[in-house]
């Protein structure tokens, strides 16, 4: 049988290539701070690891890596001095508002939850990301059926 993969009769079209590791992974981008250096360190690692990154994915990793960073000095920040700020009006009337760091936290997250499911870091969407796209190297048409 012609179609039968056990037949050994497949030819080119049963040999796979991975693409290669892309050449951005191999450098930090200097602009980024040193807390998001260690981000893309640890990013680029567990990507490459799973197979999932590719070379369109530069400026999504970039932008990444700064959300995360500025996160986490939201995070400290808020940590240390709480959720809520307590603001006198003019008349004299006490108003608790929500600090501005906090927004802002809520602002990253979001924008890193999305970026996370586009890598597949995130339970449901790493589901669906396969490793890299195998090429086949076909030969004839026949090869295709």
């Amino acid at each position: 049988m012609a179609g039968n993969q056990n037949s050994g009769r497949l030819g080119n079209a049963a040999k796979m290539e991975y693409e290669d590791i892309p050449e951005f992974t191999e450098k930090c981008p200097r602009d980024l701070s040193k807390g998001a250096k260690a981000h893309w360190r640890k990013y680029v690692k567990l990507l490459t690891e799973r197979k999932i990154i590719q070379n369109k994915d530069a400026q999504a990793l970039k932008r990444l890596c700064v959300l995360q960073d500025l996160w986490e000095h939201c995070a400290k920040y808020v940590s240390k001095h709480g959720f809520t700020v307590v603001e006198h009006t003019d008349r004299g009337a006490e108003v608790i508002r929500e600090r501005i760091e906090s927004k802002l936290m809520k602002q990253h997250q979001a924008a890193i939850k999305d970026l996370e499911a586009k890598f597949g870091l995130t339970p449901k969407a790493g589901e669906g990301i396969k490793g890299w796209q195998q090429k086949k190297k076909r030969t004839s048409i026949r090869d295709q059926y």
